[in-house]
């Protein structure tokens, strides 16, 4: 069986990561969706990992340059994991009384709060961080990244040891 070259797998990549930020977008639109701060950092991650395997599929590709590029990917999609991961952990948690049910505007937090507080409360989510919009097979938007950014790492995992 042949595989496709790591160009090609990174092509791939990059057209699946744009594809699903205009998915994002479309849905955004079209289900008129309110974006929570965790939705956001993970639409910026998804465009980070887009830049990154457009960079891989432009760039002369060694065996050593090739596993550089697929660890600061796996470490991005890690990081994308994580941060799907307490989406859906929030979205799971009984409502509890008192919970904020909506933040500030992110501009805002980023313009008024020093950087540490900022990312503090981005990660701490808001109560609209809390609430399932959508679902498509039982899974909401949130899990539906989470199996994107383990998909992106095991292309990574894979360039790392492919031979």
């Amino acid at each position: 069986m042949k595989y496709p070259t790591p160009r090609a797998t990174y092509s791939y990549a990059f057209l699946l990561c744009c594809a699903l930020i205009g998915l994002a977008l479309y849905f955004q639109a079209v289900f008129h969706l309110e974006l929570c701060p965790l939705c956001i950092l993970q639409r910026f991650i998804f465009l980070i990992l887009a830049l990154l395997f457009m960079v891989g599929a432009l760039h002369t590709q060694t065996r050593k340059v090739r596993r550089q590029y697929s660890g600061v990917i796996l470490s991005v999609a890690s990081l994308g994991l994580a941060v799907a991961g307490r989406h859906v952990w929030l979205e799971r948690v009984p409502a509890i009384p008192g919970a904020p049910s909506c933040g500030a505007d992110i501009m805002y937090m980023f313009n008024t709060l020093p950087f540490k507080d900022f990312f503090r409360v981005l990660l701490s989510g808001t109560g609209e961080c809390t609430q399932e919009t959508w679902q498509f097979l039982h899974l909401t938007l949130p899990e539906w990244a989470m199996v994107y950014y383990g998909f992106f790492a095991l292309i990574a995992l894979w360039q790392i040891y492919r031979k």
